[in-house]
């Protein structure tokens, strides 16, 4: 993983996207639902895994389909999900390099719609 995205440029962080977490609202019947709400939008980088590093992956967590990287932003956790675009994102591993509260390496699996 050493070699992956190594360091915060912005240069490498050009697409938007939106982390979302999994809330209980009441609905206009009165009903408590769950629904997914935004929690933060940010700049961020995505690396879909390919050849030798997919399968690297795979080891360590049964599916990854690519790597996440973006700022570090409090609360943010595992329990979260993605949104970019259209796709969804769901979060397999999250990494906070160096636990140095400056950058996350976010391991996904992208959901079917």
């Amino acid at each position: 993983m050493a070699d992956v995205m190594l360091g915060v440029k912005a240069a490498d962080l050009h697409h938007r996207m939106t982390f979302q977490q999994n809330t209980n609202v009441v609905n206009t019947m009165g009903e408590t639902v769950a629904t997914w709400v935004d929690f933060v939008t940010l700049w961020s980088g995505i690396e879909p895994l390919t050849g030798k590093r997919f399968w690297e992956a795979k080891e360590a967590q049964a599916e990854v389909d690519g790597i996440i990287h973006t700022r570090w932003y409090p609360g943010i956790t595992a329990a979260m999900r993605i949104k970019f675009g259209t796709r969804i994102f769901k979060i397999q591993a999250l990494i906070n390099v160096d636990e140095r509260n400056r950058e996350w390496f976010i391991y996904y699996h992208e959901l079917q719609p």
